[in-house]
Parts: structure tokens; C-alpha cells; sequence
């Protein structure tokens, strides 16, 4: 098998696959190639927005302080093997060649017997193999989609669990309300835990977290607002102080303040479990965190700002960001069928001066056309395009020297464009 074909069987397997839901299947598999989530130990991270960053920070703030830190995020930007990380390095392709073998193996098996294991299974599947043959010492472990029947969801009850943001997302699959959502997010909490949940949580989903923290009696730590002060607010970082700890924050948006917040208490709550980490190592680890596609800046002339956010809340919160830069802005977006994408649309849209629709490379996305007409009259200029390298011409001369581009709608187009800007870079 070559790494190309170790991607083309990934990739082919059904991307949900379940005919009822549950995790029995990945228990099946995971026990045929030897349990190796049963060597090691977790945080575990569920949400709808946030769960990226807090999972990037706390990973290296444990990488910094000299721990072996497995990290295994979803989805990926530029490459498949982002995925699976360690200590800040994919795994290499002949390893993940080795581990796809392996699976496969136990896939056709399972094939044979109607038991479909889907892409995300064998993802998880993959990176659990090479932590545990790594030895690594901690896993950053990010869940897929929801938590209760997430294929991350195999594992026994972590040293922490992480609760961040929860709002509506997904609703086909897991809920039309945030406590519905918050039920299926909270299925990833287990007795022998500890909870860190976001300071500010929606209000309903708060409700469902301590009633499932108290019917397991685990203990919840909420991060208080009341505790933090913003010592230097610029647009693009953040100056913050957290009771007696100072760091910038260089992740742009306000509810990365909060994200910060929990990612210092998860790692407070990792040192009573044997990973001690000073408090030097925590404001370093915060301040040098890498995390694409989130209202990244690949340039400052013109300002060039990058955000995968594929939500309504994501949009809240990079609406946020762009009321408060001073420059004209002009936006190229594209939104995929199945998301709120008239809400987010019209809500970015109104603090833009020229919208530029793109569709993204995904089967589920919008023609420029459909969004085009969603945006509406929400901005003076709308213009469907169907070339990206044509959008961000045409976007550049929109912005000019002085103006910024705002890039965003889709995780499929934040990597598609990332790769175009990079190249031209």
C-alpha cells in the first residue's frame, strides 16, 4: 500500500456509515488491533466552536513543558495527517501507511460482516495506534461530531474533560436546541473525570452539564469572568491577565479570551493528575500557539484575514473582529448548503464593502449564484464568482494597499485559499 492509497481507502469508507448509532463497532475494531487507547491518557474536548483552539494550546503548553503530547484534531486545513500529530510533527506517511494496513485488515473483515466502520472510525483508529506505540505520555484528543456516539468517545473516562462553547450546529444530527445539542456533547463525560466548561456557556447547555457532572459526581470547573482583565484590547491580540497569570493572546477574536481561560484551567487541573506545568511554560505555550483557519492573518498589506468559522456563532464572533477593524473590507465567502448560511451571510456581509461568492469544493456547497442572493442587500456590492484565484484578484483590487480581505464561510474554502495564498507567497 502506498500513502496514496492508504488516503484513497480512507477516504472511500462512508462518512457517517451508521445504521443505528452507538460506538460498539469501534470497540470491535479498536479491540482487534490490540485496544490501544487502553495505554493511554486523555483530555478529551467537545464543543461546537472552540474545541480546535483549546485543543492547540493545551497540546502546547504540554509539548513546551517537555511532556510526549499526542494531538488529534478535526478537520484538517492543508493535509490529512494534520490530523494526528505529536509533539507538533504529523505522522510521518510511511507510519500512517503501516497503521492504514493494519485497519484495513480488520475493515474488510468487519465489511464481510455488515459491521461498516466509517471514515472518522479509521481516523481515530489510525492515531491511537501511533500514540500508543509512541508511548506517548498525554493525548489531546478532539471529538468529530457531537460526543456520545463519537468514534473518540471509546475511550475511559479522561483526566479531563473539556466543555467549550455549545451552540446550534449540526441540527439535523444531533438537535434543534442547544440543550439537545449540550445532551450529546455532554455523552463524553464520565465518572473519574473532572469537567472544565466554558465561562459563559448558553445558559441551556449549562443546565445539562451539571445535571450530567452531578448525576456522575464529577467535579465542574467554570472559569470566572469576574477573574480576568484585559490589559491591551488591539483587534489582533490581546493583552490579558488570568488571576496571577499575564500572557498575550495572539488567536484574534474576543471569545478567544475564554478559550484561554479554559485551556489554563484544564492544565491547573492536569498538574493534581502527575503533569505538573509552571507557570512560565503555560503563558509561552498560549502565546506561541500555531492554529490555521482561524481568523488567522496571512497579511498585513493588504490585512488578509483567513476564518473557517461555518456556523452562526462563528460568525457572531468573527462579526465581532471586523466591526472593529478600521479598514474597508471586502469579503470572499462561500457557505455550504446544510449550514445557516443566509443568517451568517447577511451578518459578516453588512460590515463589507464589496462580498465576493465562491463556492466551496464540497458537494454540500452553494453555487456563488444562491448565495449571492442570500447576502441580499445586506452590502452595496455582491458579485458571484467561480474561480478562486479570480475572487482574490478581484478582492485585492477592491482592498487596494489600505483596505482588508476577509476570507471565510467554510473550513473547505478557508484550506482551498490558504494553499492559493501560499503558493503566491
Amino acid at each position: 500500500m502506498t500513502y496514496s492509497e492508504a488516503l484513497e481507502f480512507i477516504h472511500s469508507r462512508p462518512r457517517l456509515g451508521r445504521k443505528k448509532p452507538g460506538t460498539q463497532r469501534m470497540e470491535k475494531l479498536l479491540h482487534a488491533l490490540g485496544d490501544p487507547h487502553k495505554t493511554l491518557k486523555f483530555v478529551h474536548i467537545a464543543g461546537t466552536n472552540g474545541k480546535g483552539s483549546v485543543t492547540a494550546m493545551t497540546s502546547n503548553i504540554l509539548r513546551l513543558a517537555g511532556y510526549k503530547t499526542g494531538q488529534f484534531i478535526s478537520p484538517f486545513i492543508l493535509e490529512f495527517r494534520e490530523r494526528i500529530q505529536m509533539n507538533g510533527e504529523m505522522i510521518p506517511k510511511e507510519k500512517l501507511v503501516e497503521y492504514a494496513q493494519q485497519v484495513k485488515a480488520v475493515v474488510d473483515e468487519m465489511d464481510a460482516r455488515d459491521e461498516i466502520i466509517n471514515e472518522f472510525e479509521i481516523d481515530t483508529a489510525i492515531g491511537l495506534l501511533w500514540f500508543a506505540e509512541e508511548r506517548c505520555d498525554i493525548v489531546c484528543l478532539e471529538v468529530g461530531l457531537g460526543g456520545l456516539y463519537d468514534a473518540t468517545n471509546i475511550i475511559d473516562a479522561p483526566l479531563v474533560t473539556a466543555i467549550t462553547s455549545i451552540s446550534l450546529d449540526h441540527t439535523n444530527l444531533l438537535g434543534d436546541t442547544t440543550a439537545k445539542i449540550a445532551q450529546e456533547k455532554c455523552g463524553i463525560i464520565k465518572r473519574g473525570s473532572v469537567v472544565v466548561s466554558y465561562p459563559t456557556q448558553d445558559k441551556d447547555a449549562l443546565a445539562v452539564v451539571m445535571e450530567r457532572c452531578a448525576a456522575l459526581q464529577v467535579p465542574v470547573i467554570l472559569p470566572a469572568m469576574g477573574g480576568v482583565e484585559i490589559l491591551d484590547d488591539s483587534v489582533l491580540h490581546k493583552r490579558v491577565r488570568y488571576g496571577n497569570l499575564e500572557f498575550t493572546l495572539k488567536l484574534p477574536g474576543a471569545h478567544q479570551v475564554q478559550n484561554a481561560m479554559m485551556v489554563v484551567e484544564i492544565i491547573r487541573q492536569l498538574a493534581g493528575k502527575g503533569f505538573p506545568v509552571s507557570e512560565e511554560t503555560i503563558q509561552k505555550g498560549i502565546e506561541t500557539v500555531f492554529f490555521p483557519a482561524r481568523q488567522e492573518i496571512l497579511s498585513e498589506h493588504p490585512l488578509i484575514l483567513l476564518d473557517g468559522a461555518h456556523n452562526f456563532s462563528g460568525a457572531q464572533s468573527l462579526e465581532d473582529t471586523l466591526r472593529r477593524l478600521p479598514q474597508e473590507k471586502t469579503m470572499i465567502i462561500g457557505m455550504l448548503s446544510d449550514k445557516d448560511y443566509e443568517h451568517s451571510a447577511q451578518l459578516l456581509a453588512r460590515q463589507c464593502r464589496c462580498v465576493i461568492t465562491v463556492s466551496p469544493d464540497n458537494p454540500r456547497a452553494l453555487s456563488p449564484e444562491q448565495l449571492a442572493q442570500a447576502v441580499g442587500d445586506s452590502c452595496e456590492t455582491v458579485i458571484p464568482c467561480h474561480d478562486y484565484e479570480k475572487a482574490l484578484n478581484l478582492a485585492k483590487s477592491q482592498a487596494g494597499e489600505t483596505g482588508a480581505i476577509i476570507i471565510c464561510g467554510s473550513l473547505y474554502l478557508a484550506s482551498s485559499m490558504r494553499e492559493l495564498l501560499c503558493k503566491k507567497k
